[in-house]
C-alpha cells in the first residue's frame, strides 16, 4: 500500500522578490531536551502566509516531530511543505561525539521516506560491544558513512557554525572533513553552502569560507536563517526557558535568530558587511531554488486495516464467524426463546406472585415480558435475526476492508484467554456489532442490549473506526509484546505524546528564567492560581464536554485552560454557572495583570513542548512499514520500543489502525476475585442480569459499583434505584456535564413527554428522554427510514452543527417521518422539527449507549460477585486499592459484610490481603503499607519459617539479612507485625539500641551519631556514656559486657548480652491511643486501633475536614471501645468556638442528634427521607 500519491507542480519561485525559509525550528526541536524554541509551528505558517511565501521547511534539532500535522496546516493555507532536518553527524558511530549539525531536506516522496528511516535509526543506542551500531550518544545521530548513502532524494545543506565543515576543519578530524567535502562536490546537484546572517566574527569568517569552497568547488551557496523564534518577544521567552534549563549555546545565544522579511534578512547581510552583494543575494535567490527542486506529494488517507491472513482472509473470517455462531447457537449463548423461557420459568417458580417491593416488582414485570416475547418467537425465527445482522454487518466491514483487522481482534482476544488474561465486556461504538460478540471481541450481545451497528462503522464513515479493549494493568504489556510480535516490530509501534507547559508549570519557569527573588510571593501567586483553576476546573468539567469540543474543532486539547473561556462560556446554558466562570476567569486576569513583572511572558510560555513521551495507551499495528512511512524514535535507545514520531492525532488523520490497550482497575478486581473464589471471569450469556438479590445489594453500598463509587454518582443510583442494566447507563450519562438539564426530573422518575407517540414509543426505555447518541440513530432509521450508516452521518451534522450538511437531510428527515406517522402531514412535519430542535439542543451532551451499555454491565458484574462470593470480592478490591481512598471504601465494605481484617502478622502476612474462609477474615497484606513492598513481605515470610525465635534481638539479626530498610522495620513494628515478642513501644526502642541514632544537626553535611549501634559497635568511649544514659546504656551495664577496659574506652563488647538485658529493662508498652491511631493513619491509611477497656462513650477523630466555614467540621469519629465509626458534622458555629478540636482528639460523647438530609435539586438545597447524625454535644479529653 503506498502511503502516498506522488504529484509534481511545478511553479517558478526564481523570480519574485521573496525568499523560502528552511532553517527553522520551533518548540518541537525542545522535545529532545533541549531549549531551543517557544514558537509554535502554526506561527511561523501564519508568518509566511502573511508574507506571501511559497514554501516552508521545519529543520527541528534530530526530529521531524509531528510532520504530518506540519504538511497538513502549509496544505490549508496553500504553502510547499517540505520535509527536513538539522540531523546531527558524527564521522564514526564509535566516537563519542554529540554530532555537527547538517541539513537535510526530501526532494520527493521517496525522500521523505528515506529521511525518516534515517530518523529512526539515528535514536537506537545499539547492542554491539564495538558500539559500531551506536546512534544514540546525547544526541541521535547518523554517521557520514550513512550521510554519503544518501539518494538524490535527499538535499543536503552545510547548516550553522555546528557544521562539520566548521567542526571538522582541524589536523586531528581533517581526513573526515577532505572526504565530506570530495562527497558534496560529487553530489552538488543536491548540496548547498550555507550562509547566514549574524553579525559576529565567527559567523563571518565561515561565510568567506564558504564563498571560497562554492567558487573553488561550485557548490551552490543557500542563506540560513536558522531562525527559532517567530518575533522579539518569543525570542526573549526562549531566552527565560534556557535560563530556566541552564541550556545555553555559547556564541549563538546572541545571535538575532528571529524570524525576517524578504527585505530584513536583505538588510542583515548588508548590515553583516561580509561577502559582496551579488554573492549574497544570490544565497537567498538559491532558497527558492531548493524550494523549487521539491515535489509536493499527497497525504494518503485510505484506511490501513492490518494485513496477516493471506489473500484469502475473507474466507478465513466467513468461516471463524460460521465456526462461532454455531458454536453459541449450540451453547445457549444466544438470546435464544428456548433458553428465556427456561430462565423465566426458573423465576417465576421462586416468585409465584407478584411481589410488594416497587423495585422487585419492576423485575417481575421485565420477566413477564420477556416470558411473553418467548411464547411469541420460536429459536429459528431469532437465528435468523442473528444472521441477517451479521450478513448485513459482514458486507459493511468488506466494503472497508476490514476482514483481517477484526480476524486479527478476535485472535487477540482468544490468545489472552488462552493465556489466561481476562478482558472487559467491552468498550466503545465496538459494542455494537454482532460479529464482534460472535468472534468473541465483545461480550455484548446487540440482539440482547439493543446495541448500534452503524455508531461502530458505516459505508460513509471517513475515519478509520477502531476497538478499545480493556485489561488488567498487569497484563497489558503483554498483550503489547503480542502484537508486536504479531505484526512485526517494523510494523508496529507505541505512539508519541508531547508534554507542554501549562500556567503552574509557567509560573515555576517564569520565576527561575527570570531570576525572580521574592520565592514566597511566587508561592502565593500559584496558591491564588490553583484556587482559581479549582474552581473554574468544577464548573467546567460540570457544565461542558470537553471531549466533543475538541471532537468539533473547537479547542485543541480536552485539557481545561483559561485560554478556552469563550467557548465554554458558549456551551454552558445556566446563567448562574455562566456567571460564576465569569467571575473566576476575572479574578484570573486580575492575578496576571496585578503580576505583570512575573506575568508577562506567560503567553509566550505557555504550551511550549518541553518533552516528548508515550501516549498512556496506543499502539499502531501497520500493513506497511513506519519507520519510513511515519517514522520513529525507539524509546531509551532500545530497538524493542518503537514510537512514532507524530502524535494521536496526526496517525488518526491517516487512518492508520491503533490498538487501544486500556488499564481498567475494574477488570483486575473482577480477575482477582475469580480466581480467589476458583471460577471462571464471567460471560454475559451465564450471568442473571435481573437478579433481584444484585439489584438490591447495588444500592447498599458503593464500594466496587464500578462508576458509581464517588458519593454524588452513587446517590443518584441510590436515589434513582435500577433494576436494568440501561437503568445504569441512564444514571450513568445524568452524571455527564449536560445531563444537568434532565437529572433532576428523570432520577425523581418524572417521565419526559416528546412530540409524539412514536417518538415517546422510541425512548420508552429511557422514560422519555434522548440520552444517547444511538437514540439519534434508532430515530433516523426506525421513524425515518434512514440507513444505519446516513443515520449515523446525519447525528454527527448535528452534533458538529453543520448547518449545510442538516439543511440538505432535513427534508429527508421529514419525508420520512411523514411517512412513518398516522398524522396529518402538516402535523408530523410540526412534530419532526420539534425532535429534530430537541436533537440539536441535546447533541453536546448525548451520551454514547453502546459503550454505556459495556462498561454498566462491568458494574454489575462487579456487584455479583460483591453478592455471592463477597470475601473474595473484598480482598481483591483491597489487593487493587490505589490510593487512600480506596482503601478505606474496602475497609468500610468489609465491616458492612462482617469480614474482620486482621492485623499483619509475622509468620502469617503474606504481599497481598489472604482469605481465611474460616472465620470470615482477611490477612492485612504487607505490601498495601506505606512504604512497604511484595519483595520484603516474601523475605520476612521465609524468614519465620526458618527457626523458632526466642527473642527479637535474634530475629532483628536475620533481618538485617534481608532488605528491609530501617523505615520500613519500624513501620511494620508500629503497626504490631512482631507483637509475639512484645509490645510496640518497647520493640521500637529496643531497634533504636539495635540500629544506632544518627541526626544530621541544622547546616550539617553528614548526620552525626547519638548512640552507636548496639548490635555492631566493638567499643565504647567513656567520655560518650553520660550522654547515652538516656537511652538505659549506663557505665555499670557496659563494664559489665566490656571483655577490656583502658582509661579511655571499653571494647571486645558482648553486643548480643548486651543489648538482651537493655531490652528486658524496658518496660512492655503500647504507644498511647492518640499515638498509634496516627500512626495508623498514616502508615495503613485507615484506623484498626480499639480498646475494650474503655467506656463507651469515648471517641477518636479519625477525619476531619473543613469547607467555607473552619467553625462547622465534618468529621468521621471511631468508638475506641467498639471501632464502629460515625460521620458526623456540628452545624452550630458556636458549639465549636466553645471546645475547638482537630483530628486524633479525644472527645467523651454520650449521643448524636438526627437530621434530616438536604440535597440540591434544580439549584434549591430540598430536605429528604435519609438522616444524619449531627453532633451537637461533647467535651474534649485531649487534644493535639
Amino acid at each position: 500500500m503506498d502511503n502516498v500519491t506522488q504529484k509534481t507542480i511545478p511553479y517558478n519561485v526564481l523570480n519574485y522578490d521573496n525568499y523560502t525559509v528552511y532553517h527553522l525550528h520551533s518548540d518541537y526541536s525542545n522535545a529532545n531536551g533541549y531549549a531551543d524554541s517557544c514558537s509554535k509551528f502554526k506561527e511561523y505558517i501564519k508568518l509566511a502566509k502573511k508574507q506571501n511565501m511559497k514554501a516552508l521547511a521545519f529543520s527541528e534539532h534530530g526530529n521531524c516531530y509531528d510532520w504530518i500535522k506540519k504538511k497538513q496546516e502549509c496544505d490549508k493555507a496553500g504553502i510547499k511543505y517540505i520535509h527536513g532536518v538539522e540531523m546531527y553527524l558524527c564521522t564514526e558511530l564509535q566516537d563519542d561525539d554529540r554530532g555537527g549539525h547538517i541539513g537535510l531536506y526530501a526532494r520527493n516522496w521517496d525522500g521523505v521516506l528515506e529521511i525518516n528511516k534515517l530518523l529512526s535509526v539515528s535514536t537506537l543506542k545499539g547492542k554491539l560491544e564495538d558500539k559500531s551500531d551506536r546512534h544514540m550518544y546525547h544526541n541521535p545521530r547518523i554517521s557520514l558513512e550513512e550521510l554519503m548513502s544518501t539518494s538524490d532524494n535527499v538535499i543536503i545543506t552545510s547548516a550553522c557554525l555546528a557544521s562539520p565543515l566548521n567542526k571538522w576543519d582541524t589536523a586531528e578530524r581533517r581526513e573526515a572533513f577532505q572526504t565530506l567535502v570530495k562527497w558534496m562536490v560529487k553530489n552538488k546537484h543536491r548540496c548547498f553552502l550555507e550562509i547566514q546572517y549574524h553579525n559576529c566574527e565567527n559567523q563571518k569568517i565561515y561565510n568567506k569560507k564558504m564563498y571560497f569552497y562554492s567558487k573553488k568547488t561550485g557548490i551552490p551557496l543557500i542563506a540560513g536563517t536558522d531562525t527559532h523564534s517567530s518575533s522579539p518577544y518569543k525570542a526573549e521567552c526562549r531566552k527565560i526557558l534556557q535560563k530556566y534549563k541552564d541550556s545555553f549555546y555559547g556564541e549563538e545565544d546572541e545571535f538575532d535568530l528571529t524570524w525576517k522579511t524578504y527585505e530584513e534578512l536583505i538588510a542583515a547581510f548588508k548590515a553583516q558587511n561580509c561577502l559582496p552583494e551579488e554573492v549574497y543575494m544570490e544565497a537567498i535567490r538559491n532558497t527558492n531554488v531548493l524550494a523549487d527542486m521539491v515535489e509536493e506529494f499527497t497525504l494518503d488517507k485510505a484506511f490501513k486495516y492490518p494485513t496477516l491472513y493471506g489473500d484469502n482472509v475473507r474466507e478465513q473470517w466467513k468461516q471463524l464467524i460460521y465456526t462461532n455462531f454455531d458454536e453459541k447457537c449450540r451453547n445457549g449463548k444466544l438470546k435464544l426463546p428456548s433458553k428465556i423461557l427456561k430462565e423465566c420459568n426458573e423465576y417465576f417458580s421462586e416468585h409465584p406472585i407478584t411481589p410488594t417491593d416497587e423495585s422487585e416488582r419492576e423485575i417481575y414485570e421485565n420477566y413477564k415480558e420477556n416470558l411473553e416475547w418467548a411464547n411469541t418467537h420460536t429459536d429459528a425465527e431469532i437465528i435468523e435475526q442473528y444472521k441477517k445482522k451479521i450478513i448485513e454487518e459482514f458486507k459493511v466491514m468488506c466494503k472497508l476492508g476490514m476482514e483481517s483487522f477484526m480476524m486479527f481482534m478476535s485472535e487477540l482476544i482468544s490468545w489472552a484467554k488462552d493465556n489466561d488474561i481476562p478482558c472487559g465486556t467491552g468498550r466503545g461504538s465496538v459494542c455494537g456489532s454482532m460479529i464482534a460478540f460472535i468472534t468473541n471481541i465483545t461480550d455484548v450481545d446487540p440482539m440482547v442490549w439493543n446495541t448500534v451497528f452503524s455508531r461502530f462503522c458505516n459505508e460513509d464513515r471517513i475515519s478509520l473506526g477502531d476497538i478499545d479493549v480493556d485489561f488488567a494493568g498487569e497484563d497489558r504489556e503483554k498483550v503489547y509484546a503480542y502484537i508486536i510480535k504479531r505484526f512485526t516490530p517494523e510494523k508496529t509501534a507505541y505512539i508519541a505524546a508531547f508534554s507542554t507547559l501549562q500556567d503552574r508549570g509557567c509560573i515555576d519557569v517564569l520565576a527561575g528564567g527570570l531570576g525572580y527573588k521574592d520565592l514566597d510571593k511566587v508561592m502565593e501567586i500559584k496558591n491564588k492560581f490553583d484556587e482559581y483553576f479549582s474552581r473554574y476546573s468544577k464548573i467546567v468539567q460540570e457544565e461542558v464536554n470537553t471531549e466533543e469540543l475538541v471532537e468539533n474543532g473547537e479547542t485543541e486539547t480536552g485539557s481545561i485552560s483559561f485560554d478556552n473561556h469563550k467557548v465554554y462560556m458558549l456551551h454552558i446554558a445556566q446563567e448562574k454557572q455562566r456567571k460564576q466562570l465569569d467571575v473566576i476567569k476575572k479574578s484570573y486576569d486580575k492575578l496576571i495583570a496585578e503580576n505583570q513583572d512575573l506575568f508577562y511572558y506567560l503567553n509566550g510560555l505557555k504550551d511550549t513542548i518541553v518533552a516528548k513521551g508515550t501516549h498512556p495507551s496506543g499502539i499502531i499495528g501497520s500493513p506497511i512499514t513506519l519507520a519510513d512511512n511515519i517514522g520513529l524514535f525507539y524509546k531509551d535507545g532500545d530497538s524493542e520500543m518503537p514510537v512514532s514520531i507524530c502524535a494521536m492525532k496526526a496517525v488518526d488523520s491517516l487512518n492508520y489502525v491503533k490498538f487501544d490497550i486500556l488499564g481498567l482497575k475494574t477488570v483486575g478486581i473482577i480477575k482477582d476475585a475469580c480466581k480467589y473464589a476458583g471460577i471462571p471471569y464471567p460471560k454475559s450469556y451465564e450471568l442473571n442480569w435481573n437478579d433481584p438479590k444484585v439489584w438490591h445489594n447495588m444500592i447498599t453500598a458503593q464500594q466496587g459499583v464500578f462508576q458509581f463509587e464517588g458519593d454524588y454518582a452513587f446517590s443518584l443510583l441510590k436515589d434513582f434505584k435500577p433494576n436494568t442494566i440501561n437503568h445504569m447507563s441512564m444514571v450513568n450519562a445524568a452524571l455527564r456535564p449536560s445531563g444537568k438539564s434532565y437529572r433532576d426530573r428523570m432520577i425523581a422518575g418524572e417521565h419526559n413527554d416528546n412530540p409524539s407517540k412514536e417518538i415517546d414509543d422510541l425512548l420508552a426505555s429511557n422514560n422519555g428522554y434522548l440520552i444517547f447518541q444511538e437514540d439519534t440513530i434508532k430515530f433516523l432509521t426506525d421513524i425515518c427510514g434512514f440507513t444505519g450508516s446516513a443515520a449515523d452521518t446525519t447525528r454527527r451534522a448535528i452534533g458538529k452543527k453543520d448547518k449545510e450538511l442538516l439543511k440538505q437531510q432535513l427534508p429527508k428527515i421529514l419525508e420520512g417521518y411523514c411517512s412513518h406517522s398516522s398524522q396529518p402531514r402538516v402535523k408530523a412535519e410540526e412534530e419532526a422539527k420539534q425532535f429534530v430542535q430537541i436533537v440539536q439542543d441535546s447533541s453536546e451532551y448525548q451520551f454514547g449507549y453502546n459503550h454505556s451499555t459495556a462498561y454498566s454491565m462491568n458494574g454489575y458484574e462487579c456487584v455479583w460477585l460483591r453478592t455471592y462470593y463477597t470475601i473474595e470480592f473484598v480482598a481483591a478490591y483491597l489487593n487493587r486499592a490505589e490510593n487512600k481512598d480506596d482503601t478505606n471504601y474496602g475497609v468500610e465494605l468489609a465491616r458492612m459484610n462482617d469480614i474482620k481484617i486482621k492485623p499483619i502478622q509475622f509468620g502469617k502476612s503474606m504481599d497481598e490481603y489472604a482469605i481465611e474462609r474460616e472465620t470470615n477474615s482477611i490477612y492485612k497484606g504487607i505490601a498495601s503499607i506505606k512504604y512497604c513492598n511484595s519483595i520484603i513481605a516474601k523475605e520476612l515470610l521465609e524468614v519465620s519459617k526458618q527457626k523458632k525465635y526466642t527473642s527479637f534481638i535474634d530475629l532483628l539479626d536475620d533481618i538485617a539479612k534481608t532488605s528491609v530498610n530501617n523505615r520500613q522495620l519500624n513501620i511494620l513494628t508500629g503497626l504490631d507485625f512482631f507483637s509475639e515478642f512484645g509490645k510496640n513501644k518497647k520493640l521500637l526502642q529496643i531497634i533504636k539500641l539495635y540500629n544506632g541514632i544518627k541526626m544530621k544537626p541544622e547546616g550539617a553535611k553528614s548526620p552525626k551519631t547519638i548512640l552507636p549501634s548496639l548490635r555492631t559497635c566493638s567499643q565504647i568511649k567513656k567520655d560518650k556514656l553520660e550522654s547515652y544514659a538516656e537511652y538505659g546504656l549506663t557505665e555499670y551495664l557496659v563494664k559489665k559486657y566490656a571483655g577490656k577496659e583502658t582509661a579511655k574506652q571499653y571494647s571486645q563488647i558482648d553486643n548480643v548480652g548486651l543489648l538482651n538485658e537493655m531490652a528486658n529493662r524496658i518496660a512492655d508498652e503500647s504507644m498511647s491511643i492518640m499515638e498509634q491511631v496516627r500512626f495508623e493513619k498514616e502508615y495503613l491509611e485507615y484506623v484498626t486501633y480499639v480498646n475494650p477497656k474503655m467506656a463507651d462513650y469515648y471517641y477518636i477523630v479519625v477525619d476531619y475536614k473543613t469547607y467555607k466555614d473552619e467553625t462547622k467540621p465534618y468529621m468521621t469519629l471511631r468508638n475506641i471501645k467498639t471501632g464502629e465509626e460515625t460521620k458526623t458534622r456540628i452545624k452550630q458555629s458556636k458549639i465549636y468556638k466553645q471546645q475547638p478540636f482537630g483530628e486524633f482528639s479525644i472527645l467523651k460523647i454520650e449521643g448524636f442528634t438526627m437530621d434530616f438530609k438536604k440535597k440540591l435539586i434544580n439549584g434549591q438545597w430540598t430536605s429528604t427521607d435519609e438522616q444524619e447524625p449531627i453532633l451537637e454535644e461533647y467535651e474534649v479529653i485531649k487534644k493535639q
